[in-house]
């Protein structure tokens, strides 16, 4: 299916049923180690998306291909070796529509929890992670995807700390707390540990050093 793709001049009909295909084999773990062999995998699915850039479902599924590998635990390990990944699914995210939107800040949040990871999302994705926040109706769980994801970057990255105040991430913070349910996750009654007031901490040593 890939190696179709990569031909000297695809098809619309068949680069669009490749799409379909990918997707559907996506869906079956098994499939998985086969697929993150493949160093042209990622490659293949930005080409589909770039030759059908007015069909939002053909780059749907090339999406949701990116968010069932990284679905899957055992799969972020080696995702997580190389930008290839994070950069795939920010062209998706960029390129897609709402739909698309969804499964891709799904599939950067789960990749933020590796550290080997984080460097690549701070070079790649952290102002499409922003810029998503900054989305009208986007669904509270994406934005809380978002969240995650930053606070996954923040807490562990200091060049993301940097990056994400030169990204006016401040305003968008004070904006989305003003959302009870965005609120409600960020600083939730009786946790143990608070999400929001790590973020908050990390960011104010931008302004504030912490003397040593």
């Amino acid at each position: 299916l890939v190696g179709q793709v990569h031909a000297h001049s695809p098809n619309a009909e068949l680069t669009r049923a490749c799409a379909a295909a990918l997707r559907n084999v996506s869906c079956v773990a098994r499939s998985h180690p086969g697929m993150l062999a493949l160093p042209t995998l990622v490659p293949a699915l930005i080409k589909i998306c770039e030759l059908h850039a007015d069909e939002p479902e053909v780059i749907d599924d090339c999406g949701d291909v990116l968010f069932h590998l990284t679905d899957n635990a055992d799969n972020r390990d080696d995702m997580s070796t190389t930008g290839d990944y994070t950069d795939g699914i920010v062209q998706i995210i960029n390129r897609g529509n709402a739909k698309t939107r969804v499964r891709g800040m799904r599939a950067l949040c789960q990749l933020s929890r590796h550290r080997r990871s984080q460097a690549f999302l701070v070079e790649e994705a952290i102002g499409t992670i922003i810029a998503v926040l900054g989305m009208p109706q986007v669904p509270t769980d994406t934005r809380i995807d978002a969240l995650k994801s930053l606070t996954n970057l923040v807490v562990c990255n200091e060049s993301a700390r940097e990056a994400t105040v030169k990204l006016n991430i401040v305003t968008e913070l004070a904006r989305l707390l003003k959302v009870r349910s965005t609120f409600a996750y960020f600083f939730p009654l009786n946790a143990r540990s608070c999400s929001g007031f790590s973020f908050v901490h990390y960011l104010s040593t931008l302004f504030h050093p912490v003397r040593k």
